[in-house]
């Protein structure tokens, strides 16, 4: 099924460098960033990882695009990253990945077909974050590391789940449309036909992980006089894996942005029997009857940005809970480098009275983007 889609994107591919003329248009550009974080734990939890981090991640991207009968645009994308001292190896290839797709733009809306996330995630509205520590799957785990999400070579285990954007199928290849705007709102669905991704919460030993799924959102952007709003709703069905149902808000005003977002799962299809497996860890895919929230304040003036930001995540039922409180700032200095400064507690439940499956602490984390 992968390999198919990629024969289909291929011919794509092959299709636009083939009818691609001397005016397209190409662009390259990447994004270096540079952390420390010392990390300060409760006393049961420190013999866990080291209290000195140095994480890194690049981003690269190169792009061809061609407009063509005025009002079409057809662009190749093919976007690289990485990164180094990282706790989730969550790039689609483990500690790097590669993203490749086609975008087309015309009267009758955007089709997008390639190694993307889902148009769920991609209109997702949330708490405001900035800098090094975002809302919805926090770094902050490279600097304490939370036993409920795992993603290794050969280990994927979300007991919880990591976002309130539905980011499930991660950059799985898939097709996507969204539509243009009418009264302020747009519409957008995506067809995954193979929802295993590193990249995602899937583990390739679940019995559905071959399995494909289908994304459906609504953004909208209104006007309110007194504020700016950004909505949206989003809901997933993945074949034998789980529904999953998310929404969110936030209202900005005069450099103030207030936000908060909600993520809910409930599980469709077979159940437990694949922990059966021995390669599968025990509640490996709790995420799939989970919920979780984040809530923000932000402020921004001139280059500078910062963010109170809360995020609590829980599977049903069962103890692993996680809640992750962040202040993040980010000063640009100019174009082309920005600063970080963000002060974070964190708190991961898991079996009780069992040290390996909890953290718990404080993280410091200073840093620095370099755009190019």
């Amino acid at each position: 099924m992968k390999n198919r889609f990629f024969v289909v994107l291929l011919a794509f591919v092959t299709l636009f460098s083939k009818t691609a003329r001397a005016e397209a248009e190409f662009d390259a550009q990447g994004e270096a960033k540079f952390a420390y974080g010392y990390s300060h734990r409760e006393k049961e939890y420190k013999k866990n990882q080291k209290n000195n981090i140095f994480p890194t991640d690049f981003w690269l991207s190169l792009s061809a695009s061609e407009v063509f009968l005025q009002d079409y645009e057809l662009s190749l994308f093919a976007d690289f990253m990485g990164g180094t001292d990282k706790y989730l190896k969550d790039y689609n290839q483990g500690s790097w990945g590669e993203e490749v797709y086609l975008k087309l733009k015309s009267p009758y809306g955007q089709f997008d077909i390639g190694q993307i996330n889902n148009v769920a995630y991609s209109q997702g509205v949330s708490a405001p974050a900035f800098g090094l520590l975002s809302a919805n799957n926090s770094d902050i785990v490279d600097f304490i590391h939370n036993p409920n999400w795992i993603q290794r070579k050969k280990t994927t285990s979300f007991k919880t789940l990591n976002s309130t954007y539905i980011n499930t199928d991660g950059d799985a290849p898939k097709i996507s449309y969204i539509s243009p705007e009418f009264f302020g709102t747009s519409l957008g669905v995506s067809y995954v036909p193979y929802a295993y991704s590193k990249s995602g919460l899937v583990n390739k030993h679940a019995s559905y992980h071959n399995n494909g799924g289908l994304i459906f959102s609504a953004h909208g952007s209104y006007d309110l006089e007194y504020a700016e709003m950004e909505a949206s709703l989003g809901y997933a069905e993945f074949f034998e894996n789980d529904k999953e149902y998310s929404a969110g808000l936030s209202l900005y005003r005069k450099g103030f942005t207030l936000g908060a977002s909600y993520r809910r799962t409930n599980e469709n299809g077979k159940k437990n029997e694949e922990r059966k497996n021995f390669k599968l860890p025990d509640f490996f895919d709790a995420y799939r009857n989970s919920e979780a929230y984040a809530i923000g304040l932000g402020y921004e003036i001139g280059p500078f940005k910062t963010a109170v930001t809360y995020f609590c995540s829980q599977a049903k039922k069962l103890d692993f809970k996680d809640k992750i409180l962040q202040f993040s700032n980010e000063f640009q200095l100019n174009k082309n480098a920005s600063f970080y400064g963000a002060i974070a507690h964190v708190n991961f439940s898991g079996e009780k009275n069992v040290a390996t499956t909890n953290n718990k602490g404080y993280a410091f984390v200073i840093g620095t983007a370099i755009k190019f």
